[in-house]
């Protein structure tokens, strides 16, 4: 499987957001330009995919791209609901705080923490909407 992956997917390019809508749609309208053959994107700050579809209906909305984006923002969410972008990963902030908390409470007790932490993600479709209102408590617009 991963040789017949290798065949398919080629990173075309790098850019940086700055975690900004108008610095997500900057990026993605100038891999659109270096990269006549470019089919998917992914986005990888909570901005992004709004961003990204945005630069592809400024750039040439005829084709079908993949745009795979990060987090549950609202507009993020009704993108997903309306098709325009395909997927989303999405934190779980329960479980992240449950986890700091806990993390603190070994530390009091003079228990070694690992460095690095980490927490679960999951990936979201259109047919997983609507979400609960749990999943979507830390989205919030600046």
């Amino acid at each position: 499987m991963p040789s017949l992956l290798k065949k398919r997917i080629h990173i075309a390019g790098i850019e940086e957001s700055a975690i900004t809508k108008s610095g997500a749609s900057g990026a993605a309208y100038k891999l659109l330009n270096d990269h006549a053959k470019l089919t998917s994107f992914y986005g990888t700050s909570a901005l992004d995919g709004a961003g990204i579809i945005q630069a592809i209906a400024q750039y040439r909305s005829s084709t079908d791209f993949y745009v795979l984006a990060f987090d549950t923002l609202p507009d993020t969410i009704q993108a997903l609901d309306d098709g325009t972008i395909d997927a989303v990963v999405v934190q779980h902030p329960y479980e992240m705080g449950y986890q700091a908390v806990e993390s603190l409470v070994r530390l009091q007790k003079g228990e070694k923490e690992e460095p690095l932490q980490y927490t679960g993600t999951s990936v979201i479709r259109r047919g997983d909407l609507p979400l609960q209102q749990t999943d979507r408590k830390q989205g919030m617009q600046p």
